[in-house]
């Protein structure tokens, strides 16, 4: 399955080597299985807006929801962040 988006910057300064990471979460909430793939800009400068894309794979168990986060490095701490998506999402799973 894969997971698709754009992230913006809206700090005042250059993000380098930022990743997007996918938390697949069961009907209690829990984390099932996780992905994480780079964004495609590099740095991502203030104001600007990349697409990313994470492939989820080897998950066995039907999940309800996720989680979108930001890291500065495939193992970084997680940054703050804005959710502007819309509240009803399509999930495609292939």
């Amino acid at each position: 399955m894969f997971c698709q988006g754009a992230v913006r910057n809206v700090s005042d300064r250059p993000l380098a080597d930022l990743w997007a990471r996918i938390t697949l979460l069961d009907d209690e909430g829990l984390p099932e299985r996780a992905g994480i793939g780079q964004v495609d800009l590099n740095p991502l400068r203030p104001g600007a807006v990349s697409t990313w894309r994470v492939v989820v794979t080897r998950f066995n168990v039907p999940f309800t929801a996720f989680q979108t986060e930001f890291t500065p490095h495939a193992n970084g701490p997680i940054l703050r962040m804005r959710d502007e998506r819309p509240e009803a999402l399509d999930v495609v799973a292939r």
